[in-house]
């Protein structure tokens, strides 16, 4: 996994296109959103699942990041654009669904246990 990360990155920096690229152009939004969504759903299928929290924090990072990193390799096969901003963006997005996932897992565990006392 290592080696395709690697060749993601030079593929990605090596691009044409990478001077045309803009850090906030409007395609990095769906980046985020995606994974920002994938990531949240994963940790909550985690949950629905009954694993531990560290469990759900890995799925819900770690699913977001495959399709993020999948979605570029095919743009580097010819099929679209590759870019490093989409991977930062996917990261940012991956990182904030799953923070929000834990966050809500968090109010809930608390809101219950204070019902309980």
């Amino acid at each position: 996994m290592t080696r395709r990360a690697v060749v993601l990155v030079a593929l990605c920096a090596a691009s044409p296109a990478l001077a045309e690229d803009q850090p906030l152009g409007s395609d990095k939004a769906l980046h985020f959103t995606a994974c920002t969504g994938i990531a949240a759903a994963a940790y909550a299928g985690s949950w629905l699942m009954g694993q531990p929290v560290e469990a759900r924090l890995a799925t819900g990072m770690g699913l977001a990041l495959i399709a993020g990193v999948v979605k570029e390799l095919y743009d580097v096969r010819g099929n679209g654009t590759p870019s490093m901003y989409d991977v930062a963006w996917d990261l940012a997005g991956a990182v904030t669904g799953t923070a929000l996932a834990w966050l809500g897992d968090w109010l809930v565990t608390r809101w219950r246990e204070s019902l309980a006392r």
